[in-house]
């Protein structure tokens, strides 16, 4: 029985495991971004349905890299079809469909792996970082690592002095920032901070959960 028979005898069963894959795949760049500056995915909102949200992404810059992949390809065997004096059948071209998506899906993954270190050199040396969809100079590569760090100025209090930190995210009534300076996570309770950015008046840290753009 093959995997394919699976699916169909134990559509619930492949339907979890599917998500929980899509759900590793899509996390692993997340964690290594929160990781290296000393917090997680979950302490500053992005939990298991954000992560899961933004891996819909996946459904557009896949079919992306199998198709670049496949013109690729293409331009490599017309020598060899020419000199033969043939063209490789569609049915030939169609058994290379899963190695190409496996290739589109090991390279989206390591892209990503790449963006995340650069976002993580950026916060410790003090810069404000927005990655959405279609940002970049490579959409395929972000299209759902979505992160925002945004460099902000803190208080506590009318009599407590502000400090420029990096906004991370909040969660579980605590916000979560990084200080480049120090080097170190700083933790705050969200519902007694006011935060500012440099570009929008005051920053909204709810008690609750505050996912990044």
């Amino acid at each position: 029985m093959n995997l394919s028979d699976l699916a169909k005898a134990h559509p619930g069963a492949a339907l979890s495991a599917s998500a929980a894959l899509l759900y590793t795949y899509t996390w692993i760049p997340y964690n290594s971004f929160y990781w290296q500056l000393g917090t997680t995915p979950a302490e500053v909102g992005v939990d298991y349905i954000a992560v899961l949200e933004r891996a819909i992404g996946l459904l557009f810059t896949v079919p992306i890299v199998v198709f670049l992949v496949a013109w690729l390809i293409s331009i490599i065997l017309k020598p060899i079809a020419e000199i033969k004096g043939h063209y490789p059948s569609w049915a030939s071209l169609g058994n290379l469909a899963p190695w190409m998506i496996g290739a589109a899906l090991v390279a989206i993954f390591c892209m990503n792996l790449w963006k995340a270190n650069q976002l993580v050199d950026a916060v410790k040396s003090g810069e404000s970082v927005n990655v959405g969809p279609y940002a970049g100079w490579l959409p395929t590569t972000v299209s759902h690592l979505w992160i925002k760090a945004t460099r902000s100025t803190v208080s506590q209090g009318a009599h407590t002095p502000s400090q420029t930190l990096t906004y991370l995210g909040a969660s579980s009534g605590t916000a979560v920032f990084y200080d480049h300076m120090a080097k170190a996570i700083v933790r705050m309770p969200s519902n007694s901070v006011v935060i500012k950015s440099a570009v929008d008046a005051e920053i909204s840290a709810p008690a609750d959960v505050a996912r990044p753009e």
